[in-house]
């Protein structure tokens, strides 16, 4: 983490609110204002992404699985072609995929720091890659 993130890692140690967001201890705190979320986001990106293999373990189970419960449309397949790590991350932890990517609690999402990051990596991915397709 400290290698491929340290500018977020560094940014959200400073920061008492981001550090309990990212902790899972206090799900309001991610929010809490403007900047604290930035560094809630990038940290959080980081951890599920490019990090997610040394902080969270890589993913278990396949992309084609999750997506298959989604359905086909248009969304579906830009995220099966550009987001496939991070939809298959995500899958494989429920919070990720049930509390914040289908049915989206923040209360739950927010409990558990790996389904966070995870969510919040595809939420980046599928907002860089597959904006027109998805929103």
């Amino acid at each position: 983490m400290r290698e491929a993130c340290c500018e977020a890692l560094a940014d959200c140690q400073a920061d008492a609110s981001c550090l309990a967001c990212v902790s899972g201890e206090d799900g309001e705190a991610c929010e809490s204002n403007p900047d604290t979320h930035a560094r809630v986001d990038a940290y959080l990106e980081c951890k599920g992404a490019a990090c997610q293999e040394a902080c969270i373990g890589g993913p278990v189970g396949s992309c084609e699985d999750a997506l298959a419960e989604l359905g086909q449309d248009a969304c579906t397949t830009c995220l099966g072609t550009n987001c496939c790590d991070e939809i298959a991350g995500c899958h494989a932890n429920t919070v990720c995929w049930t509390g914040c990517f289908t049915v989206h609690d923040d209360a739950v999402c927010h409990s558990d720091p790996d389904g966070h990051a995870l969510y919040h990596a595809l939420s980046a991915c599928a907002s860089q890659s597959c904006q027109a397709e998805c929103f």
